[in-house]
C-alpha cells in the first residue's frame, strides 16, 4: 500500500507573470497510497504523512526512484482491503 506515485497538476498560463505553460511541470510528488477507496480512489499523503487528499486513478502514476531521478510507469493497484 505504500506505493510511491506522483500526482498530476492543473497548471494555468500566466503571461502576466511571464509563466507559460508548456514549461510547467505536470506531476508533484512523490507521495505515498495511504488509504485505497473502491472503485477507484485513492488517499495520498506527503513524505511527512500529511494528507494531500483524496484522488482518482488518472490522476496519479505509480513512480520509480533511482537516485535522484524519478522514472513514471503507469499505474495498476492490486490492493486488497
Amino acid at each position: 500500500m505504500q506505493d510511491k506515485v506522483l500526482l498530476k497538476v492543473q497548471s494555468i498560463s500566466k503571461a502576466v507573470v511571464g509563466k507559460t505553460y508548456k514549461f510547467v511541470r505536470l506531476y508533484e510528488g512523490p507521495y505515498k497510497i495511504t488509504k485505497f477507496m473502491p472503485p477507484s480512489t485513492y488517499e495520498i499523503a506527503d513524505g511527512q504523512g500529511r494528507i494531500r487528499g483524496e484522488f482518482n486513478k488518472k490522476k496519479i502514476h505509480k513512480t520509480i526512484e533511482r537516485g535522484k531521478s524519478r522514472l513514471k510507469i503507469g499505474f495498476e493497484c492490486a490492493c486488497n482491503n
